[in-house]
């Protein structure tokens, strides 16, 4: 039987994270009291309206969190972040990433989740609290799942092929 070629990966472009990073670091650097701060005509002081906003919508997003997986759309090589060798073969509808977000559209583009092969599929919603305890677990039982456990023991997956880290975070 002939293994197919594996895909060349896609390079990554860490630059454009780098600089936004950095002026993100700035922008946090030049902020003042008097930025984040108002008078109120009662005398007393409270946050802008900004920052005010700022606050709700951090708190708005914790309270609407999702535990997601990605799952491969067709059997192939997968870019391999733990890996000894780069590349790892999946069968499809095997599960290349499990996560949580509190903001899905700035997570995975549509063009993101075709070029890499996946699909995003939510298992669990609600609070931030609610969806973290769901992702350890899920990463947790991993190295246990049918799909891991058919693969010879030598190949099996501690974690999934898109996870940067063993840690649970």
């Amino acid at each position: 039987m002939v293994k197919p070629i594996p895909p060349t990966p896609p390079r990554r472009r860490s630059f454009p994270i780098i600089i936004g990073i950095a002026a993100a670091l700035l922008l946090l650097a030049a902020l003042k009291w008097e930025d984040v701060a108002r008078r109120l005509r009662d005398g007393t002081w409270a946050l802008s309206e900004e920052r005010q906003q700022e606050m709700e919508d951090t708190l708005d997003r914790n309270e609407h969190a999702e535990q997601y997986v990605l799952l491969a759309t067709v059997s192939g090589w997968y870019k391999c972040y733990l890996c000894e060798e780069e590349l790892y073969w999946l069968n499809k509808g095997e599960i290349a990433k499990i996560g949580i977000t509190t903001n899905r559209a700035e997570r995975y583009s549509q063009k993101w989740l075709e070029d890499n092969r996946v699909e995003y599929i939510i298992e669990v919603e609600g609070d931030l609290a609610k969806v973290r305890k769901a992702e350890i677990e899920r990463i947790a039982s991993y190295p246990f799942l049918p799909e891991n456990m058919a693969r010879p023991k030598e190949k099996r997956l501690v974690v999934p092929v898109f996870h940067k880290t063993y840690a649970f975070r």
